[in-house]
């Protein structure tokens, strides 16, 4: 007997198994099949099956649906939206939230001010290694305003989704 699982009823070979599904509208479709499959096939090893997929799916001690958004109006706007779906049409709870691709605070509240002065200013020069310094206030500024979305998203989602949310740093 080999140690992949044979049949419903033995123990699964692996004991954590994670499946990255497709955006909102296709992942959304994607959890349905075995809700609209048990639906249009009441009897017999099809229906049978979905039942057990979609029990599967509902069981809270098996499994779980996490959420993952980035720090943007469209992919925050879908997860809600997502949430509210999967619970309402479905009947699957998700459990928590992951916020992918944050751009973390790296200046002080001092220092912030001091790089959209210096935009504001025009200051120009080059820094060691001959780097112009209006490129690397630029690159200040984006990353100023990244910061400040991901906080804003960050608490946008807390607000709306009652879900545990791990934030994950923009790599």
């Amino acid at each position: 007997m080999s140690a992949e699982r044979e049949g419903w009823g033995r123990r699964p070979r692996y004991d954590l198994v994670i499946m990255d599904a497709p955006a909102t509208g296709h992942g959304l479709a994607f959890l349905k099949v075995p809700l609209v499959a048990s639906e249009a096939v009441p009897v017999g090893p099809i229906g049978a099956n979905a039942r057990r997929i979609l029990a599967l799916l509902r069981d809270t001690e098996r499994t779980a649906l996490v959420l993952v958004a980035i720090p943007e109006e469209m992919a925050v706007v879908e997860a809600a939206e997502f949430h509210r779906l999967a619970k309402e049409d479905i009947g699957i709870e998700a459990r928590a939230i992951v916020l992918n691709a944050c751009h973390e605070r790296r200046f002080d509240s001092a220092q912030e001010a001091e790089v959209l002065r210096l935009i504001a200013e025009g200051a120009g020069g080059r820094l060691p290694g001959g780097v112009p310094l209006s490129g690397a206030l630029e690159a200040a500024r984006r990353h100023l305003r990244r910061a400040k979305l991901a906080r804003f998203y960050r608490n946008w989602l807390r607000k709306r989704l009652p879900l545990p949310m791990v934030t994950l740093p923009y790599l």
